[in-house]
């Protein structure tokens, strides 16, 4: 079901929304609702509008796709540059991106985010330990961003 059919089942129209009590009217959106109507059945805006796709790993069927616009890439960054700087970062540290490039989100908002404090990023990826370990060495990396435990 699409969000316009649901919208439509429970008599709300863009209209009704007016005030910040309005808002309790919307439904809560599911990992199954976007499954649903996966690739692009949530999507907002026109299909041109978004700057990247995401998606999860679809372990439990079909994947959840999430679309970004550049100002949500821009926001994301923003909002892991202010989490990086309330640790203590700063633009003189390293930062070893171990994480994948891939379909995952954390990857890349983590690495826009590091870039944003203006500190150094590897963007190493997963695997290799040899190499991970040479480049913490020769680059004085001083975080890591992983999934696993090094």
């Amino acid at each position: 079901m699409c969000i316009r059919d649901r919208f439509k089942e429970l008599g709300i129209s863009t209209g009704d929304i007016k005030s910040l009590a309005d808002v309790r009217r919307l439904p809560f959106t599911t990992g199954a609702d976007l499954r649903t109507v996966y690739p692009d059945g949530m999507l907002a805006v026109s299909r041109e509008e978004p700057v990247r796709l995401h998606t999860s790993s679809g372990t439990t069927g079909k994947p959840k796709a999430i679309f970004f616009s550049r100002n949500d890439v821009n926001n994301a960054a923003e909002l892991i540059a202010r989490s990086l700087v309330m640790t203590g970062i700063t633009r003189k540290d390293v930062l070893q991106n171990m994480m994948s490039y891939g379909m995952f989100t954390g990857g890349l908002v983590m690495h826009y985010g590091a870039e944003k404090v203006g500190c150094l990023v590897i963007p190493a990826g997963p695997g290799t330990s040899e190499r991970q370990l040479m480049l913490m060495q020769d680059f004085r990396t001083c975080l890591l961003y992983t999934s696993r435990c090094v």
